[in-house]
């Protein structure tokens, strides 16, 4: 059983990677992370391993016009992730993961948090498609 995709490419593997950065672009998709797994395995224990990266894209525009906005809003209420997290019943890791976008915030999230901070849920959703 594979709990992954593979694509077997006829390119070198760094212009492949070029390609697929420049696809995920295109897609108004952005480079969260990279991993560059061999350079990993070779300096932290010793074993060359073939070329291997872990790209982590990063949402469109909206989201991040999103993720900002909710900061702003978090720190404009002069509150820490920590507080923002206890009053949405969560842990610190969960207001962690949204503000740097390694998770997406669902609408009961958004309302609740909107509630917390103090701001129009419909007005930020205009302002954030105005942006975008």
């Amino acid at each position: 059983m594979s709990y992954y995709l593979a694509k077997v490419l006829s390119l070198p593997f760094d212009e492949a990677v070029t390609r697929v950065v420049e696809a995920l672009k295109a897609e108004d998709f952005s480079i969260l992370t990279e991993i560059d797994v061999s350079s990993t395995l070779k300096n932290k224990i010793g074993v060359d391993y073939p070329a291997y990266k872990i790209l982590g894209p990063l949402g469109s525009a909206h989201h991040k016009n999103l993720v900002d906005m909710i900061v702003t809003k978090r720190e404009a209420a002069g509150l820490t992730q920590a507080q923002l997290a206890e009053k949405l019943g969560e842990c610190q890791s969960f207001v962690a993961r949204l503000e740097s976008g390694q998770r997406r915030i669902d609408v009961i999230e958004f309302l609740g948090s909107a509630s917390i901070l103090g701001f129009d849920p419909a007005k930020a959703i205009r302002s954030i498609q105005r942006k975008s």
